[in-house]
């Protein structure tokens, strides 16, 4: 009976090898920031380049580093409050509760010993 090899060795995972990338030229990175500026999406960006979504991503986060000026995509986005009756953990008296982390009404935070720790 022949032992059979250790769990390590039978558990190779094949890796293909790195293939390098084109490093982006400057007018590419000045047609990327004009694009980006313009407000295409970064998908749009990356098909009118020939590079990948996350190629574009990460070059306009390594140029925000580097302190270009480049228009912000993020918009804030609406939070949804589902307001929930809670009892609360110091006097058990029901409370509207906005998140789950809100545990303790608003009469035991303004008068009972959590005052002042929250605002």
């Amino acid at each position: 009976m022949t032992p059979s090899p250790p769990a390590a060795t039978a558990r190779r995972v094949s890796r293909a090898p790195l293939t390098p990338t084109p490093s982006w030229s400057v007018p590419e990175t000045e047609r990327l920031i004009a694009l980006w500026n313009g407000g295409g999406t970064a998908a749009q960006v990356a098909a009118t380049l020939g590079k990948s979504v996350r190629a574009v991503e990460s070059k306009v986060r390594k140029l925000r580093v580097a302190g270009h000026r480049l228009s912000g995509r993020r918009q804030a986005v609406p939070r949804i409050t589902r307001v929930v009756t809670r009892r609360c953990l110091h006097c058990g008296h029901p409370f509207p509760s906005e998140h789950i982390g809100n545990r303790i009404c608003r009469d035991c935070l303004d008068d009972g010993p959590f005052r002042g720790l929250v605002g």
